[in-house]
C-alpha cells in the first residue's frame, strides 16, 4: 500500500537529504578555500533550498478505514496518568486527629506507610476506571468539568479516606478544605485528560484511515483521465541552529532556535 503520508515524507526527507549533503559540501569546500591563498578572499558557494513546489500526479486505488478502540485508549491514559495525580493528593495538607494544630501533607503523616496508601488508592480508582470505562469516557470527554469536580473528586475522597482507615494512619480527613482540595486536583486532573485523551483519540483516527495511491507510470499509465488526481505540495525550508539560553533557573541549556 502507498500511502499519502509515505509519500509527502519521502519528498521531505528527500529535500532534507539534499540539504544535508550540499551543507556537507560547502564545509569541506570551505576548508579549500580557507588553505588556498587565491581562494581565501572569496565567498564559499553554499546552495539554499527556499521553497520547493511539486505537482504528482496519482489515482486513489482504495481507502482503508480501521476501527479506533477509544475505551482502551481512555482506559490506558487514565491509568498511566495516575501516579502524578496521586503525587497531587499526597501534597495536600491536614491536620493530625491525635494533634489537629500538626498540619502537614498527606505523604509527611503517613511517613512508611505511603506506600502501602497509594497502592491501595491506585487499586480502588483503577478498578473504578475499569469497571465503568463507558461511562468515564463518555463524562470526560463530553463534561470534564461535571468528571472533575463530582465523579472524580468522590472516587478520590472515598478511595483516600478508605485507605487511611485501614491503615489506621493518624489524619484527619474530615475538614472542608480537605474536600475542596481533591476538587481542585481532579477537576485540574480532568480536564488535562480530556484534551489529552482526545488528542490520542483524533490522532489515532487519523493513522487509521489510509488512501491507497497508484503513483508509479506502469499503475496510472492505463487509468482514464476522470480517476486521476493530483497532489501539490508547496514545502519551505526553515532553517535552525544551536543557542545556548539560561532557563528560570539560572541553567544554561541548549536548543534548536529558527535563523
Amino acid at each position: 500500500m502507498v500511502r499519502v503520508a509515505d509519500i509527502i515524507g519521502a519528498l521531505l526527507r528527500g529535500l532534507t537529504t539534499a540539504r544535508i549533503q550540499s551543507d556537507i559540501f560547502s564545509s569541506q569546500a570551505s576548508q579549500q578555500y580557507l588553505e588556498d591563498p587565491n581562494l581565501r578572499s572569496y565567498p564559499v558557494p553554499r546552495a539554499e533550498i527556499r521553497q520547493a513546489d511539486i505537482n504528482m500526479r496519482m489515482a486513489v486505488q482504495e481507502t482503508v478505514q480501521r476501527n479506533v478502540d477509544e475505551l482502551t485508549l481512555v482506559e490506558q491514559l487514565l491509568l498511566e496518568e495516575l501516579a502524578e495525580y496521586l503525587q497531587t493528593i499526597l501534597a495536600i495538607s491536614v491536620p493530625a486527629v491525635s494533634d489537629p494544630t500538626l498540619v502537614q501533607s498527606l505523604s509527611l503523616h503517613l511517613g512508611a506507610q505511603q506506600d502501602a496508601f497509594v497502592e491501595q488508592v491506585t487499586d480502588a480508582l483503577s478498578s473504578y476506571v475499569t469497571n465503568n470505562l463507558d461511562a468515564v469516557k463518555l463524562e470526560l470527554l463530553d463534561n470534564p468539568k461535571s468528571f472533575g469536580s463530582k465523579t472524580w473528586r468522590d472516587e478520590t475522597a472515598d478511595a483516600v479516606e478508605a485507605a487511611v482507615v485501614a491503615l489506621a494512619a493518624d489524619v484527619d480527613l474530615g475538614g472542608v478544605q480537605f474536600g475542596k482540595d481533591v476538587q481542585d486536583a481532579s477537576s485540574a486532573f480532568a480536564n488535562k485528560l480530556q484534551v489529552e485523551a482526545q488528542l490520542e483519540i483524533d490522532l489515532a483516527l487519523a493513522a487509521f484511515f489510509d488512501l491507497d495511491l497508484a503513483v508509479k507510470k506502469d499503475q496510472i499509465i492505463t487509468l482514464p483521465e476522470h480517476v486521476m488526481s493530483e497532489i501539490k505540495l508547496q514545502v519551505t525550508m526553515d532553517n535552525y541552529e544551536w543557542s545556548s539560553v539560561k532557563n528560570a533557573q539560572g541553567e544554561v541549556t541548549n536548543r534548536l532556535t529558527q535563523k
